[in-house]
């Protein structure tokens, strides 16, 4: 009966195995396919803003670090959108930066990578004057 068993079984390989199923591959039942939609946007949200890579400063060309936006950091290669915030963050904590070596104070900028962004950043007496009263108009306490 052991013997019976065995060629059966075999016989049922062999039969499976030259069907044309066997060579078309995985099948798919219609009722099993599922179609990803993209979700829907909120028309009265934007989108979170990116900036595009075709963006970057060119060498010689400068942002004032208190009048740049996140954006305009996010220009600046090696920047993205977490430090970019934190330059800002830092700058408004301050009451705006006096010299281009006060973004040494913002965490995970120091020695060689500022180095690499300083040539990109400047600050106009101007500027920081304008920003700084603003500031200090508005953190004086009332």
């Amino acid at each position: 009966m052991t013997t019976w068993n065995g060629r059966a079984l075999l016989l049922g390989l062999i039969i499976c195995a030259l069907s044309p199923r066997a060579f078309a591959g995985p099948q798919q039942h219609p009722e099993s396919t599922i179609t990803a939609q993209a979700p829907k946007m909120d028309p009265k949200v934007a989108p979170p803003a990116k900036v595009p890579t075709d963006t970057n400063l060119k060498v010689g060309e400068t942002l004032d670090l208190n009048t740049a936006t996140e954006l305009d950091f996010q220009r600046i290669p090696g920047i993205g959108e977490g430090l970019a915030a934190a330059i800002v963050q830092h700058r408004d904590e301050i009451g705006g930066y006096q010299r281009e070596d006060q973004l040494m104070d913002v965490a995970g900028i120091a020695g060689k990578r500022y180095a690499r962004f300083s040539t990109y950043l400047v600050v106009n007496e101007d500027t920081w004057q304008t920003f700084n009263k603003a500031w200090q108009k508005n953190n004086t306490p009332r």
